[in-house]
């Protein structure tokens, strides 16, 4: 489903990536951990069309996407949830949620809402609730739920783990995987490698701007220079 070949990006005379090659098939949870700085978010950023390429390819669903303008990415089926969650602070959750699913017929909103609903049903208790007012943990569910409400083929998760307390980041992982159960495909990368990998179908490591180490996520859990270097074992 994603392709990524020979992916370089700069920011000016700093190379941020240098030569990613990677793939996510249709139906598989894809992890890619890493130390802060290794280029998971740049990595990110350019799959999602925000990020400069200075060289690769990037193919999705068969379709060359690498001078793609985000816009397009979003209607042929990519939704991110960005570093941070960056919901809308002065809006409420539904009207959040309802500009996720701009791109989506206006017919498919309800149903869209609902759906995000269940999934997490404090946002329903606080559907009328200004996002800026939620705890961090809310936030983060509504990102997710805003980034669903565009049906994508390729959910795109940035550190969903930032800022979380371990109950919360036990939460917001417990719904990726069951997400994934459900059919959805998902790209995650998060400096958490433990809880990532624990859950990651297939997974890379990140350094310097490279892919170095992939494997499943349990080879890659009983990986000695991951253990070492990320699981602190």
């Amino acid at each position: 489903m994603l392709d990524v070949r020979d992916l370089q990006s700069n920011y000016g005379r700093v190379k941020a990536l240098r030569g990613i090659d990677l793939y996510v098939e249709e139906g598989e949870l894809v992890a890619l951990v890493g130390a802060n700085g290794a280029g998971k978010s740049t990595l990110m950023r350019a799959i999602s069309g925000v990020q400069p390429v200075a060289g690769g390819a990037i193919t999705f669903d068969g379709q060359d996407i690498t001078g793609a303008s985000p816009d397009k990415r979003v209607k042929l089926g990519i939704s991110q949830v960005p570093e941070g969650r960056q919901v809308f602070a002065q809006m409420s959750v539904e009207d959040n949620l309802e500009l996720g699913g701009i791109t989506r017929p206006r017919a498919d909103t309800g149903a869209g809402i609902e759906h995000a609903f269940e999934l997490f049903p404090v946002l329903k208790e606080r559907r009328h609730q200004l996002a800026g007012t939620l705890s961090g943990g809310e936030q983060q569910m509504l990102a997710i739920g805003r980034a669903l409400m565009a049906r994508p083929k390729l959910l795109l998760l940035d550190e969903p783990s930032m800022g979380l307390s371990p109950l919360l980041v036990d939460q917001t992982f417990g719904t990726i995987k069951d997400l994934a159960k459900a059919g959805t495909t998902i790209f995650l990368v998060e400096q958490n490698a433990f809880v990532a990998l624990s859950i990651a179908d297939r997974g890379y490591v990140m350094e310097g701007g490279q892919t170095t180490i992939s494997g499943s996520g349990e080879e890659l859990l009983e990986d000695q220079r991951v253990k070492e270097a990320y699981l602190g074992i």
